[in-house]
């Protein structure tokens, strides 16, 4: 009975390293990233119904990103649009993204595919990611990550991504700093919104 409560109790420390605390997409805020001499706005806490989900909105000044935030985990939507003459198509994937609960040395390995046949033409969309929580310092916590985008298709050509990525979340603020393909962005400032 005392292992039973002691391993509750253990368990309920790790359950306080809550995703959300160190990715909070789901508040208003600014961020402000360096990258080679450049300052990047990203803007996020807008909540959208996308792909059946309600997502909250990261804007990069690029591009948007769309994130969904479960209990058990938070996951990234990928999407691809194709264009026909006056005619587009959207192709849309949900994938794993970050545990609901950090903890060093979680690991994730996964595939998802979409095959279609978008304006007459057979369509393979897929994303492979394999992550891993590799330390854990203070109240930051460290992801190394590898995405692997795949489009495939006849009429509309193929492309093959790949992203290494290795990405510092800081409980209460987000994404502190990451080097993505060798290029480095450092959190300069931020400031929440709500």
């Amino acid at each position: 009975m005392l292992l039973l409560i002691f391993s509750g109790c253990k368990e309920s420390n790790l359950l306080q390293q809550i995703a959300s605390d160190y990715f909070p997409i789901d508040r208003k805020c600014l961020w402000y990233y360096s990258s080679d001499g450049d300052t990047i706005e990203v803007y996020g806490g807008e909540a959208r119904l996308i792909a059946s989900r309600y997502a909250y909105v990261l804007y990069t000044g690029v591009r948007e990103e769309f994130f969904y935030k479960g209990v058990q985990e938070i996951d990234r939507l990928f999407l691809t649009t194709i264009n026909d003459g006056n005619k587009e198509d959207t192709l849309f994937l949900w994938t794993y993204y970050l545990p609901g609960h950090l903890l060093t040395g979680d690991e994730w390995n996964e595939t998802y595919t979409v095959n279609e046949t978008v304006f007459g033409d057979e369509i393979c969309f897929s994303i492979h990611i394999s992550g891993r929580i590799v330390e854990h310092s203070g109240d930051c916590y460290a992801v190394e990550r590898t995405t692997r985008i795949n489009f495939s298709s006849h009429q509309f050509g193929n492309e093959d991504i790949t992203v290494e990525s290795k990405e510092w979340y800081k409980k209460g603020v987000g994404l502190s700093k990451a080097i993505i393909n060798d290029k480095e962005y450092n959190l300069i400032n931020y400031s929440f919104l709500d």
